[in-house]
């Protein structure tokens, strides 16, 4: 008898933790079709996560998404695209995409964080972002020219189409396999988001298998 109770209780538990999240209470699906790592054409999950450096919620939930990028599997991906809702937001961007293309991001990503939100640093305009980096020892003429440039603005642009087209209207959001999304709100806490993203990530794999 008692064996037959471990059974059953053995199975309600694997059955809860694959049913712990349900689409339109903790997650949204966008696109119903197979993703194209389901179907075989990629070999990565992509998990993208939009944010905006003056965003407090996003600088809570950037320790979070940091300790979780420690662990994930060679098979996922993580990508960080800026939101661009007005000119302060957009000139963000353009930091976030020079910092990324002059492949200084590892240094300087937190730092800039770390100056709006616990320095209290406003950075309205591009002089005041100039002389931030100059401080920290950047090769500020390069920095100037590659945020100048085409190739930037036009990253801006394109994460701006993202945005219309996932329909984001908050920050920090989750996006898997342009798929899946999640809201703060949906996910109640930084860690709920962190557990939904496992959850959807287990789920694209189980799905690839079964085909």
């Amino acid at each position: 008898m008692y064996k037959n109770s471990f059974f059953f209780a053995l199975v309600f538990l694997s059955f809860s933790s694959q049913a712990e999240y349900t689409e339109n209470v903790h997650y949204v699906v966008m696109d119903h079709s197979a993703s194209s790592y389901v179907e075989g054409i990629s070999d990565e999950i992509l998990v993208i996560e939009t944010f905006w450096y003056g965003c407090p919620h996003c600088y809570k939930f950037e320790g979070h998404i940091n300790e979780w990028k420690k662990t994930i599997p060679k098979d996922v991906k993580l990508e960080r695209v800026p939101a661009v809702f007005n000119k302060i937001w957009a000139l963000h961007a353009k930091v976030y995409f020079t910092l990324k293309t002059i492949d200084k991001l590892d240094i300087y990503h937190q730092k800039f964080f770390i100056a709006i939100h616990e320095q209290n640093r406003n950075f309205k305009d591009l002089d005041s972002i100039l002389n931030f980096f100059e401080n920290q020892g950047m090769d500020i003429n390069n920095f100037r020219k590659v945020f100048l440039s085409d190739k930037i603005t036009k990253k801006v642009k394109n994460a701006n189409y993202m945005l219309e087209e996932y329909s984001i209207d908050s920050v920090p959001q989750i996006i898997i396999n342009n798929k899946y999304k999640i809201s703060g709100k949906m996910a109640k806490s930084y860690k709920g988001m962190i557990k939904i993203m496992n959850f959807l990530i287990r789920k694209e794999r189980g799905l690839r298998a079964n085909l």
